[in-house]
């Protein structure tokens, strides 16, 4: 996907733990070109939303968000594509990693 899109992580999570999933799922930084962290946020009351206007060059046209909380990018509705959270216990990557 690397050769036809630029792939960023944008994340509400602090930039130390969002990174130790990163690094797992990218441990060669071979696919993921940009990371964008909880302070990369807009602050609403106690919610952190994703405003997709950081990327300051690229057109909104141009991206897509993808994301388990839609009021995550209500800023940005129109761009967005909703999923279902991924869930797997105790079993769950992000898990297994951080407890090791």
């Amino acid at each position: 996907m690397r050769e036809k899109f630029v792939i960023a992580v944008f994340t509400a999570s602090s930039k130390d733990y969002a990174d130790k999933i990163i690094e797992k799922l990218d441990p060669d930084q071979k696919f993921i070109q940009h990371r964008l962290y909880r302070h990369n946020c807009t602050t609403y009351e106690d919610l952190f939303v994703k405003d997709l206007r950081v990327f300051e060059n690229v057109a909104m046209s141009d991206m897509i968000i993808i994301d388990n909380i839609i009021c995550s990018y209500s800023l940005n509705l129109e761009n967005g594509i909703p999923i279902t959270p991924y869930s797997n216990g105790t079993e769950d990557l992000e898990l297994e990693y951080l407890s090791n």
